[in-house]
């Protein structure tokens, strides 16, 4: 039997007080839209389907349909579900369920089809509701005795104590939560923020930061910034995430800022029962930001119990105070530089230069400044302008703080593709590895030291677990892909670029490297196809303008490869083109001299692509040259 009026009492079965509704009623069911609530199994389905759902939130979806169209007040969800002797945190604690159970039954805060917020009051459940009763059979009751009075009187004062320690244990529970399966991976995802973009900025550096903060822990494998950034926005169930994460617990929370005035929330939910674990809400001045982050990463490791080395124990103590408007100014800057187009590049440049005024003394800023140099040099400008005003930044950001892991990764990027000395780039990762195991971009160039050196196994292994720390990371599988191509198994590269294009199906640079394993297969038709996708995306990018080029001259149209070689060495009078491009070209037009007069001209310019020149099979023909090995040879990458 159904009714869509109010039920005498849906969270009976929760042992939820009704309050004025008639205890003496009880439902079974409750239906809206697609979905159907078990009270008594405490299940959510969706056309009988079990959905992932528990704990508080849950229990908010009942008390929501038990009134629908009516206000439930944040006040009574606190009275109700959170008593005043629960440690965790309410406001979060409630925000992070209304969020969750949307996620769960697909609904939006700014149009909502079932929950409807009425900001600083409460919620409102907005859709039609069915409520099913079951049926019981009328059973006689007689008087009672004196004997029956009795007993009912014993099991008054037992059931009396057994709630009691159903509660105690239920309280003894929350507070025990982190016990269970040990938690070694842990995901930090994007933090609630503001979503205008003056404030987007901020939040992002804030989960960017705390990410970083709990890398430094050695026993702690943490998901990297790229993949987590990955889920902002959406609404995956947590289980679909961990999943693709593989990790065994996230990390979520919120940004607030007023003024100089800092609110971080944060909690720790356990990926295999979807239930929260720790949760607390921390307050500050913005000046005290990464103080506040350090007491946010050492409280959770303290709750999951990660061992935490003296070492790692004095850094999360050694932050200092940052200037408001220096911090603005440099997140501003990763906010650009994280884009990696040329006019956000240069942007995040003036962003840590106008961080650098603010505060002369603020390490990151330099960092940032040289990594947008060394960024800028790689993929637009003139190198041998650039990376040395990298190394002044990275110099100064060593200088101020020698355990800033950005720093030495960067200094180890500028002994790669600018001095080109091997040796040096070790020993720069081996001192990053040792202040953040969890930085990815290590085992990226990790990875190049071993392809450059011939040693191909070892650089697919070290690029495979850098993507374990960072599975959705476009530019890490893009480098797997390539690392296969340099070990002359196209077939495994192939594999690896499709599955980066199932991430990101637009990403230009998996459609060019899916193009240069066709071309080692010999099947031109295909790598022109990708090249040609990969060129829709940027069309006026030099290096893939050059990719096609040599896979025309390849497949025979040798007037559409001289067309476009002859338009970049125009280029190259108004801006700077990499000589690696027109050496691409020549060598595919077989024309040897002119491809070893680019090369030379290359080293020159201290151009960065030249350290791939012995692992690229593009240059196979070359490797007979007496001209070719002389070249390797002044490279000093040479096997």
């Amino acid at each position: 039997m159904t009714s869509r009026r109010n039920p005498a009492t849906v969270v009976d079965c929760l042992k939820v007080p009704i309050g004025s509704v008639p205890h003496n009623s009880t439902v079974s069911k409750v239906r809206f839209g697609p979905f159907e609530i078990d009270l008594h199994t405490r299940e959510l389905r969706k056309r009988g389907l079990k959905l992932k759902l528990s704990g508080q939130a849950f229990k908010i979806l009942a008390i929501l349909v038990e009134r629908p169209n009516e206000l439930v007040t944040r006040e009574e969800l606190r009275e109700r579900l959170w008593p005043a002797d629960t440690f965790v945190d309410f406001e979060h604690g409630v925000n992070t369920s209304i969020k969750r159970l949307r996620q769960v039954v697909g609904d939006s805060a700014a149009s909502p089809r079932y929950i409807e917020t009425l900001p600083r009051r409460g919620y409102r459940f907005v859709s039609p509701v069915e409520y099913f009763a079951p049926t019981i059979a009328a059973v006689p009751q007689a008087a009672p005795t004196p004997n029956s009075r009795r007993s009912l009187l014993i099991a008054s004062v037992l059931l009396f104590f057994a709630l009691l320690a159903i509660g105690a244990g239920s309280l003894n529970r929350r507070r025990s939560s982190a016990s269970g399966p040990e938690i070694n991976r842990l995901a930090v995802l994007p933090f609630d923020g503001p979503t205008d973009r003056e404030q987007e900025y901020f939040t992002d550096g804030m989960t960017d930061s705390l990410i970083t903060e709990l890398g430094q822990l050695s026993a702690l494998r943490v998901t990297s910034q790229t993949s987590s950034m990955h889920y902002k926005g959406t609404h995956k169930p947590l289980a679909e995430i961990a999943h693709e994460l593989n990790v065994d617990a996230f990390v979520e929370g919120s940004v607030e800022r007023s003024g100089n005035q800092v609110r971080i929330r944060a909690q720790v939910i356990r990926a295999s029962t979807d239930t929260q674990i720790w949760a607390r809400t921390f307050d500050g001045d913005i000046r005290d930001i990464f103080t506040m982050q350090s007491q946010v990463a050492q409280a959770i490791a303290n709750e999951i119990r990660v061992r935490i080395t003296p070492q790692e124990q004095s850094h999360l103590h050694s932050a200092r105070a940052v200037n408001p408007q220096a911090l603005d100014a440099y997140l501003e800057g990763r906010y650009f530089w994280n884009k990696f187009t040329r006019e956000a590049v240069l942007k995040s440049m003036e962003y840590f230069q106008l961080s650098i005024q603010n505060d002369p003394n603020y390490a990151p800023a330099y960092a940032g400044l040289a990594d947008a140099h060394i960024v800028f040099a790689n993929l637009f400008g003139r190198p041998t302008e650039e990376f040395p005003k990298a190394k002044e930044a990275v110099a100064k950001a060593l200088n101020l703080d020698d355990s800033l892991v950005e720093a030495h990764v960067a200094l180890a990027a500028i002994h790669l593709f600018f001095d080109w000395d091997l040796p040096a780039v070790r020993k720069e990762l081996v001192r990053a590895k040792e202040l953040n195991p969890n930085f990815t971009r290590i085992y990226n160039l990790e990875a190049y030291c071993f392809e450059i050196s011939g040693d191909l196994p070892s650089s697919i292994a070290v690029m495979k677990e850098g993507l374990q720390l960072d599975p959705l990371s476009l530019i890490s599988g893009v480098d797997l892909g390539y690392a296969y191509s340099f070990a002359r198994r196209p077939s495994d590269a192939i594999l690896q670029f499709r599955k980066t294009l199932e991430i990101e199906s637009n990403f230009s640079m998996a459609h060019s490297g899916l193009g240069f394993a066709y071309e080692q297969q010999q099947d031109f038709a295909k790598a022109r196809e990708e090249y040609r996708a990969a060129l829709a995306e940027n069309p006026d990018d030099s290096f893939l303008l050059a990719m096609l080029a040599r896979a025309d001259a390849r497949t025979g149209d040798t007037s559409a490869a001289r067309r476009t070689l002859r338009e970049l060495e125009a280029r190259s009078q108004r801006q700077f083109v990499d000589q690696t491009l027109m050496a691409m070209i020549n060598v595919g037009l077989s024309d040897k001299d002119a491809a070893v007069g680019n090369l030379r001209r290359a080293i020159n310019e201290r151009s960065p692509k030249l350290i791939w020149l012995n692992a690229d099979h593009i240059y196979d023909d070359l490797h007979s040259d007496p001209r070719f090995t002389d070249i390797l040879h002044r490279i000093g990458f040479q096997q």
